[in-house]
């Protein structure tokens, strides 16, 4: 069940999850019988996808002022909120394929498999070189090779073979992949200590991003945000460090 929202949790349940996951905001009322169509398609896909994206419902009868901001004049509504701003959005109960066309034309593809854990150390290093060595590479695969990634990035050595094998889009893991190889570009020294320590003590490192987040500006301080999301995917984007320093960058952000 898609959990429902209201002006007061908008900004903690929509906007700041939007700044590392793609959200869809369902505006619908108990009395519309599309809505109802839509909403287990919208339930369904979400559950297919395997945390692509999130969904969330916004009833118009009880968060009027909402449904105003957005300019809702006929439901179902539907918007997508990636970065916490508005991306697209569709009207009416439109059929299952037609959401995936949606989604798939925002860069939204399903997770095909859930992936075994990662293994570790020099037996995770070697599953991941078998993997380089495959003519295709599975969605399972990807786990390895970002766990690959980031051990060869803590250890200071060549990861990008293991990257590059991740694709840009369509992956559970294609996120990741962008924040890591955003991250280390200009080599900055002081940055890239602090981005290895995320790997064993991930909330120093996101207090110290934080803190150049808050005294940047221009593009150096969009760039202190891409390095804080770089930790939230380190850390897991639903871990507790994450969703408490996730509400602190929104309350800089926004």
């Amino acid at each position: 069940m898609a959990l429902e929202v209201t002006l007061e949790k908008f900004q903690s349940d929509v906007l700041e999850k939007s700044l590392t996951v793609p959200v869809l905001v369902d505006f619908w009322a108990e009395w519309c019988g599309p809505c109802k169509m839509l909403g287990p398609v919208l339930e369904k896909l979400e559950k297919d996808y395997g945390g692509s994206f999130l969904l969330v419902k916004v009833n118009t009868d009880l968060e009027q002022e909402l449904a105003a901001h957005f300019r809702i004049t006929g439901i179902p509504a539907v918007k997508l909120i990636a970065g916490g701003r508005l991306k697209d959005e569709f009207t009416g109960a439109l059929p299952e394929a037609q959401v995936k066309a949606f989604l798939k034309k925002n860069k939204i593809e399903p997770v095909t498999t859930t992936p075994a854990e990662a293994p570790s150390g020099a037996d995770l290093i070697s599953q991941a070189d078998s993997i380089l060595k495959k003519e295709t590479i599975s969605e399972g695969d990807h786990s390895v090779l970002w766990a690959a990634a980031l051990q060869s990035f803590a250890e200071q050595k060549q990861f990008e073979p293991y990257l590059a094998k991740i694709p840009e889009l369509g992956s559970a893991y294609s996120d990741r992949r962008s924040a890591l190889s955003r991250f280390v570009e200009g080599g900055d020294p002081e940055k890239l200590k602090y981005g290895r320590i995320a790997l064993t003590d991930p909330a120093s490192a996101m207090e110290y991003f934080l803190n150049r987040l808050q005294n940047a500006s221009g593009d150096a301080r969009n760039r202190a945000k891409d390095d804080l999301v770089f930790c939230f995917h380190v850390a897991g984007n639903a871990s507790d460090i994450t969703n408490s320093y996730r509400r602190k960058l929104a309350a800089i952000w926004f």
